[in-house]
């Protein structure tokens, strides 16, 4: 059975038994994904035939094809900040229902208006699609299994993309355009059902969840109906969204994906124009080299998310996102590069093989920082970075012209080397600032720290212990943490490096231990005994700190 590996002592034999439900719900969200980029590139694939049946001009062919980006670009940071407030699965419910109707509705339209209008809102309903999976891997898999959740997810974009443009186009010789579309919109009506049926927000809300995956969740870090910061932190601060661009680390992915998405749809935009134009290759080659770069896309993200969770096993996860970025960036610009200087087809084919298939190593890269950052505002830091992402790929067609017709023209081998030259520096810069910005420390971490921090103002403030009595409770709160931050180092020094999250178990243990001796000791005698019994909730929340 498909199971993702299980990393904490005396429970990997919970897994092997059955199916897990969270390895259903990445299979669904794989499938998700299939459907929705399916469905969407099939406009595509069939606009020769759609132009011919309704005789449309050029302008309004691509006036059609930018309607679903024009749509999709407008709902994505809505649709993620309604994932992060009422969970993935309605939204997701949605995204689905809405690309089966939209599919099956463009294959009876008869005018270009109707279509245009059905096309955007078509993009539009399926913006969230991006956001919603965040937040539900957020809520679902714990970090040590988010490189191979998030490769899995992401195998559904090239499987829809070869159903789409290889698929389509037979079914659409046997029974029409209209056919094709409304077999793939059927289709994905029928997993809008399954979706529905089997899809869950969480761990707490899945009705097939066993209870000894309950346990493994727990025991592993996830959090079982519970996605939010400690209730102190909660409580004492309480901060929107918005607060998610005033850190660093949120920059650093969202330039990332900017980067990423300028050279993956150059790659989708101009390389069989660069086949066909400057190499004078058959266009029907030009398709196979495409076709083997998908394939290559595949095997590399099947490899890649499994290698990166295993590697995370021996260096920090911090790590392993700079090198696995750092490898897609760099390695998708340089077989660019590699591409641009050969003149022999079997060398450029190979190279820009490889460069797609590298670009799949982001899965353990940025595209995992995503779900890392925020538990609470996953789907809306998604939805803003999909959003820049969007434009960046919508800029790719513009620049790749300005730059070609500077140099010659897209028939001179000398202007793509220079259009390569730019995309290798976009990954060199994507390169550089994520590997600078990045961070595995979520916001609501920090949250809770400057809770903790405040902890003397919530127990010694209005109504609670007194003057004498709050400088006690600050002093033993900053000794406590002074002691904490010194084990802690010296633990590092003794036992070398170790994840996060064996760190803050670490750590969470000896404020434990100093927290138990330190009721114990004088002062806390003193301040319990001032509280009095009527202010005894109190003096159990200081023991619980």
């Amino acid at each position: 059975t498909l199971k993702f590996p299980s990393y904490t002592p005396g429970i990997e034999q919970f897994g092997a038994m059955v199916v897990q439900a969270r390895t259903v719900q990445v299979i669904l969200l794989c499938c998700a994904r299939l459907a929705c980029q399916a469905s969407r590139l099939s406009l595509g694939a069939m606009m020769p035939l759609i132009a011919a049946e309704l005789k449309l001009s050029t302008s309004q062919k691509a006036s059609l094809l930018s309607a679903f980006p024009l749509g999709y670009l407008l709902s994505q940071v809505a649709g993620g900040a309604a994932a992060d407030r009422c969970g993935g699965k309605p939204i997701m419910s949605v995204v689905v229902l809405s690309t089966g109707v939209g599919t099956v509705v463009c294959a009876c339209l008869q005018s270009f208006a109707s279509m245009w209008a059905v096309v955007f809102l078509f993009g539009f309903f399926q913006g969230p699609l991006f956001p919603a999976t965040g937040v539900l891997l957020t809520r679902w898999i714990p970090s040590q299994e988010r490189a191979s959740a998030t490769a899995i997810v992401d195998l559904g974009n090239p499987l829809g993309a070869i159903a789409a443009l290889s698929v389509l186009p037979v079914l659409a010789g046997l029974w029409g355009w209209r056919g094709a579309l409304a077999l793939a919109g059927a289709a994905c009506l029928g997993f809008a059902a399954v979706w529905q049926a089997l899809g869950s927000s969480g761990p707490e809300r899945c009705w097939y969840l066993s209870a000894m995956e309950a346990q493994e969740l727990r025991t592993i870090g996830v959090a079982m109906g519970v996605a939010d910061p400690v209730p102190i932190a909660k409580t004492a601060t309480k901060v929107g969204a918005w607060r998610l661009l005033t850190i660093p680390a949120s920059w650093g992915v969202l330039l990332a994906n900017v980067a990423f998405n300028f050279q993956r749809y150059f790659t989708y935009t101009w390389i069989t124009t660069y086949y066909t134009d400057a190499l004078l290759m058959p266009m029907e080659q030009a398709a196979m080299c495409m076709l083997w770069s998908n394939i290559a896309d595949i095997a590399f993200t099947i490899s890649t998310g499994r290698a990166a969770d295993e590697l995370a096993q021996k260096v920090s996860v911090v790590s392993v996102r700079r090198l696995f970025s750092s490898l897609g960036f760099l390695g998708t610009g340089v077989g660019l590069l590699l591409a641009g200087m050969s003149r022999n087809y079997l060398v450029i084919t190979i190279s820009v093989i490889f460069s797609c298939g590298m670009q799949a190593c982001h899965v353990a890269g940025f595209k995992s920082s995503y779900i890392e950052l925020s538990r609470e505002h996953a789907g809306t830091l998604a939805g803003i970075g999909n959003t820049l992402a969007s434009v960046s790929a919508f800029a790719v067609p513009l620049v790749g012209a300005s730059v070609l017709e500077a140099h010659g023209g897209s028939n001179e081998v000398s202007a793509w080397r220079a259009v390569f030259s730019l995309v290798f520096l976009a990954a060199a810069v994507g390169t550089v600032l994520y590997a600078a910005l990045v961070t595995t420390d979520t916001v609501d971490e920090r949250l809770e720290r400057q809770a903790m921090r405040q902890c003397p103002t919530l127990l010694c403030g209005p109504g609670g212990l007194g003057v004498s009595e709050h400088h006690h409770c600050s002093v033993a709160s900053s000794s406590l943490a002074a002691a904490g931050s010194a084990l802690a180092r010296s633990t590092k020094r003794q036992y070398g490096p170790q994840s996060e999250r064996q760190r803050r178990r670490i750590k969470g243990v000896m404020f434990g231990a100093l927290a138990l001796a330190l009721l114990n000791s004088p002062i806390s005698h003193d301040v319990f005994v001032g509280i009095g019994a009527s202010q005894e909730p109190y003096a159990l929340a200081m023991a619980l700190l």
